[in-house]
């Protein structure tokens, strides 16, 4: 599993951009998280995988419910988490790093 860790982000994207910037805008994708119960640009939990066989995945979590937060995005392919998490850091702000906040 390949992680990186989004320190005090802003704004996060919709939910859906995530996907469409990982694998194109006419990509068929499966999701959930928590941006339906969470205010606009709120949500901490996403989960983005590729269909049909949904094998190519990102998973998007808070690490605990401290302050500042901290968003883990992982995936078992590098180049996946990697692009996911420039992504998420582009438009929310924040610091990225390779290593957990202690």
């Amino acid at each position: 599993m390949f992680s990186y860790y989004l320190i005090s982000p802003g704004e996060r994207p919709q939910s859906t951009s995530v996907a469409r910037h990982l694998w194109g805008n006419d990509c068929d994708f499966d999701s959930d998280g928590n941006d339906d119960e969470a205010p606009v640009g709120g949500w901490t939990e996403l989960t983005v995988a590729l269909r049909p066989k949904c094998e190519e995945r990102v998973d998007v979590d808070p690490i605990d419910d401290n302050e500042p937060l901290v968003l883990a995005i992982r995936s078992d392919s590098a180049d996946l988490a990697r692009k996911a998490a420039l992504f998420l850091q582009s438009h929310s702000g924040g610091a990225l790093s390779e290593q957990a906040p202690r």
